[in-house]
Formats: C-alpha cells, sequence, structure tokens
C-alpha cells in the first residue's frame, strides 16, 4: 500500500469515527480525502492512454501513484460519508447507493486477485489496487453502511430476528465456501494440474453447486421457522381464549361479590323492619309503627334496586351517571339507615355551604355508608366514641371526610388498604374499601386513609365540582 494511500485511509476512517460527535470536524476530514481522491482521479482520466513520456510530464508526484480504482473507490465512498452525515429526507438512499458503488471498486479488486482476472483489480494496466488496499476500503464501505441504523446493512447485521440470523450465517459461509473454492483452483493451476480453461469450468460448476446448497439449506430453515411461528401463533391463540375465559370468570366473581356486598345492608335492614312488622301486625294500636316500618322496607328495597341497575349499567360498560348531589341530605340519609349500628357514637358532622360537587347519588351515598359503617365498627369498645363527617372544598374538588376517635388503622395493612383481602370481620368480605374506591376514581375523585396523630382514623375522598 502507497503511504498516500494509506494516510487518505486513516483520514477516513477517523472521519467516520468522529461523525457522530463533531460533524463538522468529519466532514473536513471526508472532504478533505474526496477532493485528494477527485483531484488523482481527474489528472488520471486523459492520461490513462497517453504515452509513458506524455504521462510523466504532468506526474503529479507521489499522488501519482495512488490506483485509479483506489481514487474512485475513496471518492465515492467519501460522497456517501458527506451525504450520510447531512442527510434529509429527500436524498433518501442516495448514501447507500454511493457506498455500494464505492465498495464495489474494491470488492471487484479482491476477485479479481482470486479469480487472477487483471482488469478487476487494474483496469488501465499502470497502478493497481493492492489487496490490503480492497480490504480497507471493503471495512470502510460497511462501516459507512452500519453507521445509518436504518440502513438495510444495519438492519442485517444486528437484527436478531432468526431470519437475519440465518442469512448473515449463509453469506459468512458462501463467502468462506468461495474463497476455499478459489484457492484450490490457484493452486491446482499452478501445480499444473488443471489447464486455466478447466479452472474456470469447475470453478463455475463449483459455485453454482455451493449457491444451489445455500438456497436448499435457506428453504430448509425457513420451512422450520415457518412451522415454529404458526405453533407459536397456534399457542398464543389457544392463551388468548383462557386469558379470556379466565377474564370472564374473574369478572363474574367480582361482579358478583360486589352485589353480595353492596346488597347485604339494604336486605339486612328489609328483613328486620319485616321481623319487626310480623310483632306489630297483630296490635292495631301501632298505626305509626307500621307505616314506619312499610315505609322503611320500601326505601329499602327501592335502594336495593338501584344498586342493581347502576352495578348492571357499570358492567355493560356505561358511563356514570352524574349529577349536582346535596351530601347534607346523603349524609342525613347515611345516618338515618345506620342509625342502629350508629346508635352509641356521638356524630359532628360540618358542610360547607360552597360545595358543589356532582356525581351518582345512590354510588357515593354507598361509598358513605362502608366508611361510616367502618368508623362506627371501630368504635366498639372504645371509651370515647366520635365520629366527624366534615366536606369541604378545595379547589375544583370537594372533599369528604369520616374521621373517628378509634384504634386507628394497623400499619402493617397501610399499603394494601384498598386491595380485597380476607376480612377481619364476622360477616365482611373484605372489599368494601376496593369498592369504594373503585366508585370514586370513576368519578374523577380519589379515595385515601390514614391514621390521626391523636388517635383514630380518618378516611377522605373527593369529588370533582359541577
Amino acid at each position: 500500500m502507497h503511504p498516500v494511500t494509506a494516510t487518505l485511509l486513516v483520514l477516513s476512517g477517523a472521519s467516520l469515527l468522529v461523525s457522530g460527535r463533531s460533524r463538522a470536524f468529519a466532514t473536513g476530514l471526508a472532504s478533505l480525502v474526496g477532493g485528494v481522491a477527485a483531484l488523482r482521479l481527474i489528472h488520471a482520466i486523459p492520461l490513462a492512454s497517453a504515452p509513458p513520456d506524455v504521462a510523466d510530464l504532468f506526474a503529479l508526484g507521489e499522488l501519482d501513484q495512488m490506483a485509479i480504482g483506489t481514487s474512485v473507490s475513496l471518492a465515492m465512498l467519501m460522497v456517501a460519508l458527506l451525504l450520510a452525515m447531512w442527510r434529509s429526507s429527500r436524498i433518501g438512499w442516495l448514501p447507500q447507493v454511493f457506498a455500494v458503488l464505492g465498495g464495489s471498486w474494491a470488492v471487484f479488486a479482491l476477485v479479481g486477485y482470486l479469480l487472477e482476472i487483471t482488469p478487476l483489480y487494474s483496469p488501465t494496466g499502470r497502478s493497481p489496487m493492492a489487496v490490503h488496499t480492497a480490504v480497507a476500503l471493503v471495512l470502510l464501505t460497511l462501516g459507512i453502511l452500519c453507521s445509518d441504523r436504518d440502513s438495510p446493512l444495519s438492519q442485517f447485521m444486528f437484527d436478531p430476528s432468526p431470519i437475519s440470523v440465518l442469512a448473515r450465517r449463509l453469506v459468512v459461509l458462501g463467502i468462506l465456501l468461495e474463497t476455499v473454492i478459489s484457492v484450490a483452483r490457484l493452486l491446482a493451476q499452478e501445480g499444473g494440474w488443471l489447464t486455466r480453461e478447466t479452472g474456470a469450468a469447475l470453478h463455475a460448476v463449483a459455485s453454482i453447486g455451493v449457491t444451489l446448497g445455500l438456497v436448499v439449506i435457506a428453504i430448509v430453515q425457513l420451512m422450520k421457522t415457518e412451522r415454529r411461528r404458526q405453533e407459536q401463533e397456534a399457542e398464543l391463540a389457544l392463551a388468548r381464549v383462557s386469558l379470556l375465559h379466565f377474564s370472564r370468570n374473574s369478572a363474574m366473581a367480582t361482579m358478583a361479590g360486589t352485589l353480595a356486598h353492596e346488597l347485604n345492608q339494604p336486605l339486612t335492614a328489609l328483613a328486620n323492619y319485616a321481623a319487626g312488622l310480623e310483632r306489630l301486625v297483630d296490635d292495631t294500636n301501632e298505626r305509626d309503627a307500621l307505616k314506619l316500618g312499610l315505609s322503611e322496607v320500601r326505601a329499602n328495597a327501592h335502594r336495593a334496586g338501584e344498586i342493581i341497575r347502576r352495578m348492571r349499567s357499570i358492567a355493560e360498560g356505561g358511563s356514570v351517571h352524574r349529577a349536582p348531589l346535596d351530601l347534607r341530605a346523603l349524609i342525613s340519609e347515611t345516618l338515618h339507615l345506620l342509625k342502629v349500628e350508629c346508635a352509641p357514637v356521638r356524630v359532628q358532622v360540618q358542610v360547607s355551604s360552597e360545595s358543589m360537587p356532582e356525581g351518582d347519588p345512590v354510588q357515593i351515598q354507598q361509598v358513605l355508608v362502608n366508611l361510616v359503617r367502618n368508623a362506627c365498627e371501630a368504635l366498639t369498645g372504645q371509651e370515647r366514641k366520635e365520629l366527624q363527617i366534615t366536606v369541604s372544598k378545595e379547589d375544583e374538588f370537594t372533599r369528604v371526610s369520616v374521621c373517628d376517635s378509634g384504634p386507628g388503622i394497623d400499619p402493617s395493612i397501610l399499603p394494601t388498604l384498598f386491595e380485597p383481602k380476607p376480612s377481619g370481620k364476622a360477616n365482611g368480605m373484605g372489599i368494601g374499601l376496593s369498592i369504594s374506591r373503585t366508585i370514586i376514581e370513576a368519578h374523577g375523585g380519589r379515595l385515601t386513609g390514614e391514621n390521626l396523630r391523636h388517635g383514630g382514623a380518618c378516611f377522605s375522598f373527593t369529588l370533582p365540582n359541577c
């Protein structure tokens, strides 16, 4: 390799290496190499067929020793590198085209050396491209093509898919076999075992055989890959069916548990009022009590029906029914529904007149029922039985807080407070807080729970204002 060629190759490699860090510096190096190669090419074209004495008269000194194929290859590769660094949507595949054209000269030179075809590595008969120069140019071409991750060569080199892996292996195998065939042919011709014509014929037959063999290997491997893909698709389809079946069963189980939990309170109230009515039915002097009992039965039956209707709407993908909420009335109705369970508890209610939230009154009341009932149950056995319900406005939301003076929340369950879990109550299901959180989040709010510093627990939820 001539020193000028070696210098230009080093500068080309440096330009490629720094192209991702300093584009301006890389552009300068690439322009320098491309300019020198172009100067050599411009000088060589008119003198290629000139007599030696005339060519020597216009010689460029050391630069004139560079092979024409080397200058062509370097010029095209530098153009490809410059286009790749300053590429835009308008040039498209142009950088890859110049890189492939530039690298083709080096590939032809290597093939010429392998097959002893002089015009491939020395088109003019003067200054042939050296083998190591051709190898360096091929590597430079691969570097330029691989510098763009979106190029087909980059995808071919780095794609982990089975097809790309197979293609890479076949290419390497084909190059190795073709090299072995070429070397064997040359050795046989030099040893006098084969004539040039016979060697060329046998080389062609062997190359065709290698190509057919690689094609057969590719077809077999592709068929295996396609078979595995079909098997995986079948397994995936079966998994989808199983997952759909599991999801449907899970949704049905969740819906059944939710209905059982939410209907438990109104149905229990119905049973209690019905039992009381049976004791009063024979006493004609208890008409007022009968009217009150029948009114409560009718109210709780209506409430149970509303719960079923709203839960069915949610199951069918319906939207949340939104309307302005009278939280003072909802809290009053909730305390009335739970008057037996919360009878010994001292309840304080503070409702801000500025709060105007919106939401589904049935669902929000159910959240209040869950929170107030839990608070009253937490106060069982406590000396101080106080419950405070506060409603306040916070920017675009209304906050409702239910705080008690009980023992507070066990710190070990705080991280999973709103997840379904086995209930610690005798008749509990462990999904009340989970259902409440789902309802509040469906309204665009948030439900939280925490322990108070002076003792007790406080649950708060927010609702968007009208």
